[in-house]
């Protein structure tokens, strides 16, 4: 179950370039009650997106989501008891010409096999 609400908030914008904020909450769980979800993450996120218009690409992606983490997933093994603090920070990763060392080209882990990942699940 994933839930989530965001407010984008215009900054500024000076010629082509769009800066934007964001706010929002989402959830994470394994049902739609956060009381009743044996597991899950329910954050707060806040983040700055800036926006080129004439080249239609992002310049800038910067988030981060605190909240709660609790109970045991199967790539989450180990759990803390109880529910506990958890945060994740996200940034635009840099383009191949602008990447200044090698972990800079790391994708996620669930990238790595980007072909799987992004392929919609087989019909059964």
């Amino acid at each position: 179950m994933i839930a989530a609400s965001c407010l984008l908030t215009v900054d500024s914008v000076a010629g082509s370039k769009v800066k934007l904020r964001a706010e929002g909450t989402a959830l994470l769980a394994d049902n739609r009650d956060p009381q009743r979800a044996k597991c899950g993450f329910a954050p707060k996120f806040s983040g700055y997106i800036e926006y080129d218009t004439t080249t239609q690409r992002l310049e800038r992606f910067d988030l981060i989501a605190l909240g709660d983490h609790w109970g045991h997933g199967a790539f989450a093994p180990g759990e803390r008891p109880g529910r506990t603090p958890f945060g994740v920070a996200l940034e635009l990763a840099p383009d191949a010409e602008r990447v200044s060392h090698p972990s800079d080209s790391v994708p996620p882990h669930a990238l790595r096999s980007k072909f799987d990942y992004y392929d919609p699940p087989a019909e059964h």
